[in-house]
């Protein structure tokens, strides 16, 4: 890329700027091939650790390439918007943490290098102090089928009482989970007790008096909801509040 951008004869902005046209990620795409059928640094420096995929609306999914120093950008990023959010909303760290992702390493290409999502990397990267606080173990996102993956994840949230934030890309990740639980109310309750008889019998309570499990019957602690709000996730967010105990918070995850 640099020796047909001619990068030897660039020495500030302007040069830059009269070398390198905005690019697409289809005009970078034969350097990431070419980088991953060569092994050669077509396109980066340094060799990619993984590449985050992602589909587009050519229809043939995109490779992010991620490097060591990208994955310790992210960490420091994310360090950051834990500080933040702290600082907005203490209280938000009070309890645990119900954080759903992709897999980090959904796949690998002929080329035996590893791609995934962001959302696992950042997952696994997040400062100890939030990482002992998860609720859900790493391996229930490598579940293949969708129906029995968000079925482990609701048990799993269920059977934690004290959830103070959720984190998760994509606000109908939440819905979807909400609609799971209301469809089989015995099945779920039944699931959790096998793991935890108080919390079942608890749960078994709630739904006996109140005749629902809303997210202010499983989690009356939940302080923050971090998700996306922009782009297409805008249009659940009507319907995400209407779900959400009166006193939490909807926060932009950012990227």
């Amino acid at each position: 890329f640099g020796k047909d951008h001619k990068f030897n004869q660039i020495h500030d902005y302007s040069g830059f700027k009269n070398n390198v046209s905005i690019q697409t990620y289809e005009s970078l795409r034969p350097y990431i091939e070419m980088q991953e059928s060569q092994k050669t640094s077509a396109l980066n420096e340094d060799h990619p650790i993984l590449y985050a995929q992602t589909s587009g609306s050519t229809g043939s999914p995109k490779l992010i390439p991620i490097l060591k120093h990208s994955v310790a950008a992210y960490k420091r990023s994310q360090k950051l918007v834990s500080y933040a959010i702290y600082k907005v909303n203490p209280q938000a760290f009070s309890g645990k943490i119900l954080a759903i992702v992709s897999p980090a390493v959904e796949g690998y290409l002929l080329s035996g290098a590893p791609f995934g999502s962001m959302s696992g990397l950042i997952f696994q990267s997040m400062p100890l102090f939030t990482r002992l606080k998860y609720v859900l173990p790493a391996a229930i996102f490598d579940i293949s089928d969708y129906e029995k993956k968000y079925t482990q994840i609701a048990i799993h949230a269920m059977v934690e009482s004290n959830i103070s934030m959720i984190a998760t890309a994509n606000p109908s990740t939440l819905i979807k989970m909400v609609q799971l639980i209301k469809s089989k109310p015995y099945f779920f309750i039944d699931q959790v007790s096998k793991l935890s008889v108080d919390r079942g019998e608890a749960l078994k309570s709630i739904f006996s008096s109140k005749g629902q499990l809303a997210f202010e019957d499983l989690w009356p602690n939940l302080k923050a909801i971090v998700t996306w709000t922009c782009g297409s996730c805008s249009l659940l967010l009507g319907q995400l509040k209407k779900l959400l105990p009166k006193n939490s918070h909807i926060i932009e995850m950012g990227y």
